[in-house]
């Protein structure tokens, strides 16, 4: 027979390899949705190119933490359309967030803009180019996970894993 005392050693250790398991698991679940809504902002970002090429008119970004927001030519004034299927607000969980890096300084911006109260920090052109960027999600444990969906100004969005 086996003693109490090896007996609890075995549990012990199921009980460690165990949790290692679900740890794991939950690590790889993270890590496919943060890729799948990668992928997904950059199909939305190939609509708006879509949208403002079949419009004649450009599409704004505007990024926020947690969010993408599309913005479309109005009345006199970029506005959100809320009801856009092909282009809707992107979130991600608050364990993510997500920044705009590009070139151009704001007063390049500023030019384009149509006035109001929401102004693009980059714009999709209705020529099919757009302003170089690249949107940067960062999240996981410790923030040790990046992915960058960029462009140098055609229509052609790349993702790419950024190394920590």
């Amino acid at each position: 027979g086996f003693t109490l005392v090896e007996l609890l050693v075995v549990i012990v250790l199921i009980a460690i390899l165990g949790s290692y398991v679900v740890l794991s698991v939950d690590i790889d679940q993270e890590s496919r949705e943060i890729e799948a809504t990668v992928q997904q902002i950059r199909q939305y970002l190939t609509n708006a190119s879509q949208e403002a090429i079949l419009s004649g008119y450009p599409v704004g970004l505007l990024v926020e933490e947690n969010s993408l927001i599309f913005l479309l030519v109005g009345e006199k004034q970029w506005e959100q359309q809320l009801e856009n299927e092909t282009l809707p607000v992107v979130s991600v969980t608050s364990r993510w967030h997500m920044t705009l890096q590009q070139d151009l300084e704001p007063s390049d911006i500023a030019e384009n803009d149509l006035g109001g109260k929401i102004v693009p920090q980059a714009l999709i052109y209705a020529e099919g180019y757009a302003d170089p960027f690249s949107i940067i999600l960062t999240g996981g444990a410790d923030d040790s996970i990046s992915y960058s969906i960029a462009t140098e100004g055609s229509r052609l969005f790349s993702v790419t894993m950024l190394e920590k």
